[in-house]
């Protein structure tokens, strides 16, 4: 009998599990920015063409990379994030798997310049299908790198077909975007789409760059929030009830600077609000998470995100919230009204009715 099972070659190998990681050009975006950010970029422009599906040029003035460790970046499982298992506990860059800059180079056409912060000149590389299409070439640059993607899956036509309409593609790029500007709010980013310029924005404070983002109509609703446990450093910024959506666009929880997905926190948000806005309506929030890596365990899809003591995590950000829209102030209001007089029967009924709705968060709007 003949055998019939074969090792796949690596580029066959990429392209099946690109699928994994890379779907759209904000996937793409997404993964460079990361890079960008871990270099210690403090400058980041971003130029789009076609929204994104024929070209996305990402410039930073990062640390940048080595000839040899620009070379190996686009090798699968290359990283300069982790050495061993043990470290991805103590994870605390964007990226760790080594995976992305392979994945992409496989279905991309990819030109990058880089120079690391103690070369005196940079390096040029084109990657096409996956290999390294010329030698290396030198050339004159500021540190940083600049790394220019062109025709997403070019050479596996039945997945750009499914590609969406370039108004769409943009749409899913500056959804991603708006994830990672808003937690690293002290980098100044720059996002062009065929020559229009959608964002300019500069370091500024988190209230700042909400603001830059969702308008100055967001403003005046916005509620400051701050906590430290020995659990978790919460911050951030929820909105007064009178502010709602009918949608989930302007909620936005990180950790650690990173966005991250997680119910049961939604829900203990959530929850805050109950009475004081109607369950069809979502409020807006901008909630950042700080805690030590020992204490959550992140998925490899790195939004998912389990915590060791989930259940005392959700009560602290709900008792922080109900305190900041101001529930907990106005029940001792209350409560102090009845230690300091006699009240009339009619005050006494008030007051009950008034407790019981705070008892049982029954506001109405």
């Amino acid at each position: 009998m003949t055998d019939v099972i074969k090792f796949l070659s690596k580029n066959v190998s990429n392209k099946i599990a690109s699928g994994d990681v890379i779907h759209n050009p904000s996937s793409i975006l997404k993964e460079i920015l990361e890079n960008s950010i871990d270099a210690y970029a403090k400058n980041i422009k971003i130029i789009l063409k076609n929204g994104g599906k024929n070209r996305i040029h990402i410039i930073d003035d990062g640390i940048g990379m080595s000839k040899n460790d620009a070379i190996k970046s686009f090798e699968r499982y290359s990283t300069s994030k982790i050495n061993k298992i043990e470290d991805i506990l103590n994870i605390s860059t964007k990226g760790f798997r080594g995976e992305a800059l392979s994945y992409i180079s496989s279905v991309t056409q990819i030109e990058m310049e880089t120079r690391y912060i103690e070369s005196d000149i940079g390096i040029r590389l084109i990657i096409e299908n996956g290999k390294l299409k010329y030698n290396p070439l030198p050339i004159a640059m500021d540190k940083g790198c600049s790394i220019c993607i062109k025709n997403i899956f070019y050479n596996i036509p039945a997945k750009r077909k499914f590609l969406k309409s370039s108004k769409l593609e943009l749409k899913n790029i500056i959804n991603e975007f708006y994830k990672l500007v808003l937690s690293h709010n002290d980098i100044n980013f720059y996002l062009e789409n065929d020559k229009k310029i959608l964002f300019d924005l500069k370091s500024s404070s988190y209230k700042e760059r909400i603001i830059h983002i969702f308008g100055e109509k967001i403003k005046k609703f916005l509620i400051k929030i701050k906590k430290t446990t020995n659990l978790v450093k919460l911050q951030g910024y929820i909105t007064n009830p009178k502010y709602y959506k009918s949608n989930k666009l302007e909620q936005y929880l990180f950790l650690n600077k990173r966005f991250i997905k997680n119910k049961k926190i939604h829900d203990a948000i959530i929850t805050s609000y109950e009475g004081l806005i109607n369950k069809k309506y979502n409020p807006s929030y901008f909630i950042f998470l700080t805690m030590e890596p020992s204490k959550f365990n992140i998925s490899p899809s790195k939004t998912e995100v389990k915590f060791y003591d989930e259940i005392c995590l959700c009560k602290q950000i709900n008792s922080t919230i109900k305190e900041c829209l101001g529930i907990k102030k106005i029940s001792n209001f209350l409560l102090k009204q009845v230690n300091v007089k006699k009240l009339s029967t009619r005050e006494i009924t008030d007051f009950n009715n008034e407790y019981k709705k705070l008892k049982n968060n029954k506001f109405k709007k």
